[in-house]
């Protein structure tokens, strides 16, 4: 295996779609033409893991092309959920579907493995596997089955427990568990106590070279620091382009485990405008303030699904540039 560079970039998980396929996978799965859907995803993963790697990406993701969403993808295709008819407003510029959770799964939890070797016969660089973490899956969806919101985020451990044993039996070596709704629960303790119980359950017993990622949607990641440490992660990502420099102070007061590592989100996921190489430079440098070199990660603060596909690769390739700059300064 290939020995990452100090400061290494990954991007989070979701790559913007063509437009063509994220109309198609709107429709109800009964209506679909399936043959048509994975060849168009297959030709969008296998043009993302080249436009990654040309753009000089470390650590590689698929770019979710084959996800109606993070959480109807694997409800869905576990047989556990019906998607609600009615779309909602999310991510504050587009619709999308909820899933309803009516029974235990039916279906084989094994979803990514397919996924993961398709990529993983395209890709020369390393590969990192996402896969929305089991509070989340709960938290994001309506729920009509399980008798109470802990024990359907247990069961959901359980379903992702076994999509992660088949990948790292595959040879998966970077691993991230999305958490995006970890942050909306700072305020009940009992509900962070549920996440993390959950995730304790799926990474118990995994083999030491699998690297865990966690990702938090918001940028408020002070309120459930230090508390988010109790998650079975080593490397935490982060949306901090915005961070004001007072909000990471709290670093100061509890200072961040040498032996954790950072996912420093150096651009906005939502926001087209590309970042210069300078803006994200300098947002490279304040992370340096408050974290080794050892311990950083360059990533964008969320997935780049929600941006235009020109802006999308502009960013990364603007990341690129910025972390080669200080890669160099620090050499």
């Amino acid at each position: 295996m290939s020995q990452l560079p100090i400061l290494p970039i990954s991007s989070i998980g979701s790559l913007p779609k063509p437009p063509d396929l994220f109309q198609a996978e709107m429709a109800p799965l009964e209506q679909q033409d399936r043959a048509w859907m994975r060849q168009a995803q297959e030709t969008a993963v296998a043009d993302w893991l080249a436009t990654q790697e040309s753009l000089g990406i470390d650590v590689l993701v698929d770019g979710e092309q084959y996800r109606r969403s993070i959480t109807t993808y694997f409800l869905e295709g576990w047989g556990c959920a019906d998607i609600d008819p009615d779309a909602v407003w999310v991510l504050d510029n587009m619709y999308g579907q909820r899933a309803v959770i009516k029974r235990p799964a039916t279906e084989s939890r094994t979803l990514l493995l397919d996924w993961y070797q398709f990529a993983a016969a395209r890709a020369q660089s390393e590969l990192k596997v996402t896969v929305t973490g089991p509070y989340t899956l709960r938290d994001w969806v309506f729920d009509l089955h399980y008798p109470d919101r802990a024990a359907a985020v247990l069961a959901m451990a359980e379903y992702v427990r076994e999509e992660v044993q088949a990948l790292v039996a595959a040879g998966v070596r970077y691993l991230q568990i999305d958490e995006p709704a970890f942050v909306t629960r700072y305020d009940q303790p009992a509900e962070l106590d549920v996440a993390i119980e959950g995730m304790r359950r799926i990474c118990a017993g995994l083999p030491e070279h699998v690297t865990i990622f966690t990702h938090m949607c918001y940028g408020a990641f002070h309120e459930v620091y230090p508390k988010m440490l109790e998650l079975p992660a080593q490397v935490f990502c982060l949306e901090l382009a915005h961070v004001a420099p007072e909000m990471l102070d709290i670093l100061r007061q509890h200072p961040f485990p040498a032996d954790r590592g950072m996912g420093y989100g150096v651009v906005d996921a939502q926001d087209p405008r590309v970042e210069s190489v300078e803006e994200i430079e300098a947002r490279i440098r304040l992370a340096l303030e408050y974290f080794a070199p050892e311990q950083l990660w360059i990533n964008p603060d969320c997935g780049l699904q929600v941006v235009p596909r020109e802006s999308a690769v502009a960013k990364l390739e603007n990341l690129v540039a910025a972390t080669h700059r200080v890669r160099q300064s620090l050499a």
